[in-house]
């Protein structure tokens, strides 16, 4: 597709229809080669690195010091192992993300944890295999919670070391698509943290044109627990089924996740589903979620338990031939949620219109 913003004319390969988005994969063409494409050789990159650093402190408080020097030494290595065409094994031991790009600062407002993406390249490739379970604030694997412990007396997070990991990801053929991640984490003498593991596999398998079913497990073992505030162990199992028709009219998802922690936690599920049906002359959606007491995923991002929410909405589309709107849309959107004790807690209604004119201002 294009964008030529002086004409404000939208150019697309195959003609996908107005109201559906530009990049939407039910309206992908096929490219189809002269000849057969030779297959890939086996595939091995090393990306080895090694840091140091000295410094040394010579006033403290204002007073002249004896410094003594301080050197830092450090070396780690990343390697991507090429499987087949479309399958990737990536390994990593002793990780360095210093080239990472920082965090947006902002202020939280909320009463809940804001969500940061994940930036670190080693867990972006194939990352929907892996994030794309449950819903944006019901998701039983965040990646970033890798690498991060926290201090059980002040609250405060910490860098928390990484060791070593491996990653396999990709298709196995039209059909099936893996991802296996295991990763540990280093032991905290200073607050009693032990050396965690984390283990998730995730399968999804196509169904019908655009469609897929996935199973995913997430595991965090700790070595020791005996000198930790944490749980010995924290599980979350779930499957999620991905609805998208041919013609990309009706999108949803049905999921149902479950966590297992010491002890064995009441209502500790999450579940939800929702839909939507979009047309040239209007779009319409459902969506509710639940989400349990006792559900406990350590590695996932859930902000809020013990809730049930719904949402609908509506919009209707309008397409002048004439005047200085090309497009124009009215819609309404509710949100209600309740908990199980004090009934309902929260809701929201919005009603709205947006208009897209010629010149490609916006209202």
């Amino acid at each position: 597709y294009r964008f030529d913003m002086q004409a404000n004319v939208q150019s697309t390969w195959n003609r996908i229809p107005q109201n559906q988005i530009i990049m939407s994969l039910g309206y992908m063409g096929s490219m189809i080669f002269d000849e057969p494409l030779r297959k890939p050789g086996a595939g091995i990159t090393l990306i080895p690195y090694v840091t140091s650093g000295y410094s040394q402190r010579f006033v403290e408080n204002g007073v002249r010091i004896p410094g003594k020097p301080v050197y830092s030494n450090d070396a780690g290595l990343d390697a991507k192992i090429q499987i087949s065409s479309g399958l990737n094994l990536d390994l990593t031991a002793n990780p360095d993300f210093s080239q990472v790009e920082v965090d947006e600062q902002v202020i939280n407002l909320d009463r809940f944890e804001i969500f940061f993406p994940e930036r670190r390249q080693f867990f972006l490739e194939n990352a929907d295999l892996f994030s794309s379970f449950g819903s944006e604030r019901i998701n039983p694997f965040f990646s970033r919670r890798i690498g991060v412990t926290q201090d059980p007396s002040t609250g405060q997070n910490l860098q928390n070391p990484i060791y070593a990991g491996a990653r396999l990801s990709g298709k196995l053929d039209n059909n099936w698509r893996v991802g296996l991640l295991s990763m540990q984490t280093a032991r905290n003498n200073a607050i009693a943290q032990p050396s965690v593991n984390y283990t998730v596999a995730a399968m999804q398998r196509k169904v019908f044109s655009r469609s897929n079913i996935a199973a995913m497990f997430v595991n965090k073992q700790a070595f020791s627990s005996r000198d930790s505030a944490g749980a010995a162990f924290n599980r979350v199992a779930g499957l999620d089924y991905n609805l998208a028709s041919s013609d990309n009219r009706l999108t949803g998802k049905v999921f149902y996740h479950r966590s297992f922690s010491p002890g064995g936690n009441s209502k500790a599920f999450a579940h939800g589903a929702s839909a939507e049906y979009r047309v040239k002359r209007f779009a319409m959606g459902w969506e509710h979620q639940s989400v349990g007491r006792g559900y406990n995923a350590e590695v996932g991002f859930v902000p809020r338990k013990n809730y049930f929410s719904v949402n609908p909405y509506a919009m209707y589309f309008f397409y002048p031939g004439k005047g200085a709107f090309i497009q124009h849309n009215i819609g309404g959107a509710a949100s209600v949620l309740w908990m199980p004790e004090l009934g309902r807690t929260d809701h929201e209604i919005n009603l709205w219109w947006e208009g897209n004119m010629r010149n490609t201002s916006e209202w």
